[in-house]
């Protein structure tokens, strides 16, 4: 994907990326919010609609700096459901040891 910055002078903050192949499914918008994170909406290039939003922010971890990722899947809400899934990352410069995670109160789709 590829972009410039100030695509549209109103949103100042904003970036669109788009497919590098011609007729790409999704586009993404990328807005910052300083000092630590950056939002991001995929959107179907056909419809306008938003398939995903997400965030990424820098965070301090136990083992240093971190990025976490949180995305949320948006459906179509035909079948009652209008977020349809969620993920979360945690992206590390080190090696990670299953020990590191402590899963109390965490689930999975």
């Amino acid at each position: 994907m590829q972009g410039e910055a100030n695509y549209d002078i109103s949103k100042k903050s904003t970036i669109k990326l788009s497919s590098l192949e011609e007729g790409g499914p999704i586009y993404m918008l990328l807005t910052e919010v300083a000092p630590d994170t950056i939002l991001i909406n995929e959107v179907e290039e056909a419809s306008g609609r938003t398939i995903l939003t997400a965030s990424i922010s820098v965070v301090e971890g136990r083992k240093g700096m971190e990025l976490v990722q949180i995305s949320h899947e948006i459906g179509d809400g035909k079948e009652g459901a209008v977020i349809e899934g969620h993920q979360v990352w945690r992206l590390t410069g080190g090696p990670i040891q299953y020990d590191d995670f402590d899963l109390r109160g965490t689930t999975g789709r």
